[in-house]
């Protein structure tokens, strides 16, 4: 039965299910631009509504 699970917790993976992380470091915003300062969370199509 673990097999399974790490088999299906791979596959997902792969598919693009499991966790993603991003970090910009480094920013240009120029004039008459927009930014976002912080932590952002959700968004995508997979969001819950």
């Amino acid at each position: 039965m673990r097999a399974d699970t790490q088999q299906m917790e791979a596959l997902n993976k792969h598919r693009g299910k499991g966790q993603q992380k991003m970090t910009v470091e480094h920013v240009h915003v120029n004039e008459g631009g927009q930014a976002i300062i912080g932590t952002v969370e959700g968004g995508g199509e997979n969001a819950k509504k």
